[in-house]
């Protein structure tokens, strides 16, 4: 983690000087952090370097963190299908590029990625360290070894669902050929 602050430090100080030389009366998430200065009144102090730093890397790894995990089982998913695999060929064919125009002739892809946000939503991780052994579940750990727990939360509708945790693509088939058909009446 201390090589990522570094690297989010040199980018902050970058932009710190790029916006002392050019003003821009239009502001975005980090000018505003790098101009804010608290009153101790109302509001909180200035916001230190270090915690500058820190909430940038944030939004930033959490910008690309989910979407990236979310991709990646889709793969996992479409690997696991055939069928979705062969409808991209037919629609779209071997070697060709993908039109987003394509995408209503996709059912069964369209099923893929709503079974893979239903059961592989991307959340939250939070970084473990602790000086004292711990247990989370069936997961032990001595002092001082870091873990990255996922959160997840099974929600009402997990288990009111047949074979909720399994991928069983069919289900959102029939809801996005349905929506295919309404869509085109």
């Amino acid at each position: 983690m201390e090589k990522t602050l570094k690297i989010v430090a040199g980018f902050v100080e970058k932009r710190r000087r790029e916006t002392k030389l050019n003003p821009s009366s239009r502001k975005d998430f980090l000018e505003v952090l790098l101009e804010y200065r608290g009153n101790n009144d109302d509001e909180c102090d200035q916001i230190s370097d270090h915690q500058l730093h820190i909430i940038t890397m944030e939004v930033f790894l959490a910008g690309l963190e989910t979407p990236s995990n979310t991709i990646e089982w889709a793969m996992v998913e479409l690997l696991r299908h055939p069928a979705a695999k062969e409808e991209l060929r037919r629609v779209v064919g071997e070697g060709n590029r993908f039109e987003e125009a394509q995408i209503d002739d996709l059912p069964y892809l369209q099923a893929v990625v709503k079974e893979t946000l239903r059961r592989r939503r991307s959340q939250p991780q939070f970084h473990l360290r602790k000086n004292l052994d711990w247990k989370i579940g069936d997961s032990a750990a001595k002092r001082s070894r870091a873990a990255a727990v996922q959160s997840r939360s099974g929600g009402g509708r997990q288990k009111r669902r047949r074979k909720a945790e399994s991928a069983v693509i069919e289900r959102n088939r029939l809801s996005a050929i349905t929506a295919f058909i309404s869509s085109s009446d």
